[in-house]
């Protein structure tokens, strides 16, 4: 007989469908909960993990995990699909970029979280042990702060594991998007984070590398565009996850997968030096030559006093819109241009 799950007191049975709140953190007069839903099948199969909302603003995942939870019939289903659509809810309420506001911490690369550290860590450890762990597969959906807009594209852990980094490709390819991103630890890569930020441009610390580095395949997909849930990238989310449910056989049908997609690898974050006005000179998705102009900082008499240049030969994955720049990086402006080789 299917096992019934558990996560904080939200208990799940086969057959059926609970929405419900799970206990992450605690504040002086209140908690920090997030919401979940767990959808089981009446059939033994495998779980799903599904986390959206890490950054408060990044809307078109939020939307499409909820939609999800609200859709999916546990009656038609075999396995489990445990969702969390909203990981960061004080960064929702807040409309915060890319941060926890009250530590100021980027939960995207803080796993795999500290009980006694601050509460992002806190965070963290709970959904990596307490959610994330419970799946087979884990798909983490991310796409675009409220300053940024992007490509659309997935990241794939290279663990050095080829079976699970295999499967964890063929999720990925659930997708329909053009780009992959093999993500590398950071001994590995040739990336660095912008000094002092908690932003993580490599793999370490982000909740897809730890679950691969312990044996279950998972990706991240990345589509939005400047904090909007607008009904392409929506899809986008919805239409892959819908894809991965057939592919490990939780729904029935056959999955299409995108096979004709390439590679991205070696991502670096393009800053500017001097504060002031930023006006973009190309936008994202163009193919750019290294030293190429990618945009100017103008002073407030407009004259140039910055032309930030391409370091690569590759393409714009993401660009950053507010016109205001300041003159280091920051946690929610750790860059302005964010760039990829492309094989």
């Amino acid at each position: 007989m299917t096992a019934s799950i558990q996560i904080g007191d939200v208990k799940s049975s086969p057959g059926h469908s609970v929405h419900g709140s799970f206990k992450v953190a605690e504040r002086a007069a209140s908690s920090i909960e997030l919401p979940i839903s767990i959808i089981q099948g009446k059939s033994e199969g495998p779980t799903l993990v599904i986390v959206a909302g890490e950054h408060g603003c990044e809307y078109s995942g939020i939307v499409a995990a909820v939609k999800l939870a609200h859709e999916l019939n546990a009656s038609e289903m075999m396995g489990t699909v445990i969702i969390l659509p909203l990981a960061n809810p004080v960064a929702f309420d807040t409309r915060s970029l890319f941060v926890n506001p009250i530590d100021q911490v980027n939960p995207y690369g803080a796993y795999p979280g500290d009980p006694g550290a601050t509460v992002t860590f806190q965070i963290a450890h709970k959904i990596l042990n307490e959610v994330a762990l419970k799946g087979d597969a884990v798909v983490h959906l991310h796409g675009a702060d409220y300053n940024e807009a992007l490509v659309p594209f997935n990241y794939v852990p290279i663990t050095g594991n080829g079976l699970v980094d295999s499967r964890s490709s063929q999720l990925a390819s659930c997708f329909p998007v053009s780009y992959h991103l093999n993500a590398l630890p950071a001994a590995k890569s040739n990336s660095v984070p912008p000094v002092g930020t908690t932003y993580a441009v490599t793999a370490d610390g982000t909740l897809y590398w730890e679950v691969a580095t312990r044996g279950i395949p998972a990706t991240m997909l990345e589509a939005g565009k400047e904090g909007k849930a607008d009904k392409e990238t929506v899809s986008i989310h919805y239409d892959g996850l819908i894809n991965v449910m057939k592919h490990l056989g939780i729904l029935a049908g056959t999955p299409r997968y995108h096979r004709s997609v390439k590679t991205l690898k070696n991502p670096v974050l393009v800053a500017n030096r001097r504060a002031g006005l930023f006006i973009p000179k190309t936008e994202y998705g163009d193919v750019v030559k290294r030293g190429q102009a990618l945009g100017e900082i103008w002073n407030f008499r407009g004259e140039v006093i910055e032309t930030i240049k391409s370091p690569i030969d590759g393409m714009v994955v993401c660009r950053i819109n507010f016109a205001a720049a300041d003159s280091y990086p920051t946690q929610t402006q750790p860059y302005l241009f964010y760039i990829t080789e492309v094989e």
